[in-house]
């Protein structure tokens, strides 16, 4: 948001430019860090790894866990991923060192028709992006014509040895290749061919910064891409794997809507088996440090507390504002920095009155029922005179207003009335004590707020005058405004309110506790699930067909999400349609 009331200042577009390869990785302090760098997925700054093959299609690492993680089980992964990234770095090591050896001239990748690569999977095609981190290209496999998306990783770093730089490579491809669910994208191969390294990995044709950016998604779209970067976080976390750069362009969407996230480059392990079993540390969290990511999606904790923080709730806060980009179409801030930014610094401020999210979307409810009741009732009544009336004109009755209401338009309004049933007496008797119930339910919900908003100011020596004020400005700041002398003294919304009235009622109580300040009362993943709005959400999902293992394409079936919906799909010549 900016100085004014409304975030408005802060287009995305604009943004995206500023902060696309802006990040410092570092090692986490205590838990494992198994990539460097970061960049983004398919059609933007990639950065090392996700997912690959090993060395000119030859030299294949061993799976790991496979089977295993889709079940969540966490052992086998954490317990040989590190052996699996030694395993796979000494492969490649041993692979580089040989091809030294072999005389002959250096040919770019992927562009010579014998080279074994190429025969496996193709001549690369487009560029889809570049930057810090490496490129991203397509390719297209020979033998059924089916796309991939290669990353090639930045080139190795004078300081650094050729060692450390395959290990660094080979981490996230380990990582990437041991994850599977419906919403993390695919890792295929690592290839290594001129001191270089290339991950094949599954291509998701979508752009889902393009998708926000296009305004054309419905609210049930962004619920239900909301929800599968939950359960794909959700999965991660599950096998104490925190991603720690989760933004619009690391996720990628199919054609069908199925979100994926994508590049682990900056992922770390937080926690591992053992340190459930006899850890004398009362919390077996493995915290991290270094200020990764791109800076609208940083959690406030990541720039504070440099030196040691917990990823999890890190990763919780970035979804919060990938949520509030989809509703909003911009970034609530540019950096979450009380001193760098002052839309920030009024969210982290106090409200200038009391707000209890849950209570106000109870009451929101309530409401939405009742005038779903009236206008029940409404239509009712209607109908019911519309059918006195075509009996009075079948029997012959004439009223004065006969010209006016002709048997015809008579009919016309019974037809979009049809479907209004006719109820009976107790039915309507029914409809009403409901109406009182829910009455008495707002009388008491308003009693109860005026209570608590009386105290908060009583407590903050705040008049009501002043509460009210605030309340208008709150309104006022959505209007147009045509009076610079009324935006010159408008009062500022202060506190977390000036953002959670934006968004949707329903949002607005898990929303708010995802962007706590304090990481220690943000809310968890499991109480993010718990939220009755977050499981409302039945989102589109990929199901694995029974008996089969899950590894092919072929092996998934789609399941839409409920209500029914489209998903946006951006075209590259900027044209949008649905799927």
């Amino acid at each position: 948001m900016e100085d004014s009331q409304s975030p408005k200042g802060h287009s995305m577009v604009d943004l995206k430019r500023l902060f696309k390869n802006k990040k410092s990785i570092q090692s986490p302090s205590n838990g494992a860090a198994p990539g460097q760098g970061h960049g983004h997925g398919h059609g933007h700054s990639p950065g090392p790894g996700h997912n690959g093959h090993v060395d000119s299609g030859t030299l294949s690492p061993p799976p790991v866990g496979g089977a295993l993680l889709g079940q969540h089980s966490r052992a086998p992964l954490l317990t040989s991923l590190a052996a699996l990234i030694n395993q796979t770095s000494s492969q490649l090591l041993s692979s580089s060192q040989a091809t030294k050896r072999q005389e002959g001239p250096v040919h770019e990748p992927f562009t010579q028709d014998g080279s074994p690569m190429v025969k496996k999977y193709g001549k690369v095609e487009k560029e889809l992006g570049s930057g810090a981190g490496g490129s991203v290209r397509l390719i297209m496999r020979p033998l059924d014509h089916k796309t991939f998306a290669v990353k090639e990783f930045r080139p190795r770093r004078n300081t650094e040895s050729f060692k450390d730089y395959t290990r660094k490579c080979t981490a996230e491809y380990c990582i990437g290749s041991t994850l599977k669910h419906p919403n993390i994208i695919k890792t295929i191969d690592i290839i290594h061919e001129n001191n270089r390294y290339y991950e094949v990995m599954e291509y998701a044709p979508i752009d889902f910064f393009a998708v926000v950016m296009s305004g054309e998604m419905s609210r049930q779209e962004i619920n239900c891409c909301l929800k599968q970067i939950l359960e794909g976080v959700s999965y991660l976390h599950s096998l104490g794997l925190a991603h720690r750069d989760l933004k619009l362009d690391n996720c990628v969407l199919t054609k069908e809507g199925i979100l994926k996230i994508i590049d682990f480059g900056s992922a770390v392990i937080f926690k591992y088996p053992y340190d459930q079993h006899g850890s004398s540390n009362a919390d077996p969290i493995h915290y991290c440090h270094g200020v990764v990511g791109s800076d609208p999606y940083l959690a406030p904790e990541v720039l504070t507390s440099l030196n040691s923080y917990n990823p999890q709730p890190v990763d919780l806060w970035s979804i919060a504002i990938i949520y509030c980009c989809m509703t909003l179409k911009r970034f609530p801030w540019k950096i979450p920095h009380p001193e760098k930014d002052n839309s920030f610094k009024l969210y982290a401020m106090e409200d200038d009155n009391w707000h209890d999210y849950y209570l106000s979307n109870e009451c929101h409810k309530l409401l939405l029922k009742q005038r779903q009741l009236k206008n029940q009732i409404i239509k009712l009544n209607k109908k019911k005179k519309l059918i006195q009336r075509q009996r009075e004109q079948e029997v012959g009755e004439v009223h004065e207003d006969d010209d006016e209401e002709t048997v015809e338009a008579v009919e016309e309004k019974l037809r979009s009335l049809l479907p209004v049933r006719v109820l009976e007496d107790d039915e309507m008797q029914s409809i009403v004590d409901e109406l009182k119930v829910i009455d008495a339910k707002v009388e008491e919900f308003e009693k109860i707020k005026d209570e608590k908003r009386a105290q908060f100011q009583k407590q903050r020596g705040i008049s009501s005058a002043t509460t009210n004020s605030t309340e208008d400005t709150a309104i006022l700041s959505n209007s147009p405004r045509s009076d610079d002398k009324r935006s010159k003294s408008h009062k500022l919304i202060h506190g977390p309110y000036r953002l959670m009235r934006l968004l949707p009622h329903a949002s607005r109580p898990i929303i708010h506790k995802m962007l706590q300040i304090d990481p220690s009362k943000r809310a968890t993943i499991e109480e993010i699930l718990l939220d009755e709005w977050i499981k409302s959400i039945e989102c589109c999902t990929l199901k694995e067909v029974e008996g089969a293992n899950g590894d092919d394409d072929e092996d998934m079936v789609f399941v839409p999400g409920k209500p029914s919906h489209e998903h946006t799909v951006v075209m590259d010549e900027g044209k949008e349609e649905t799927a």
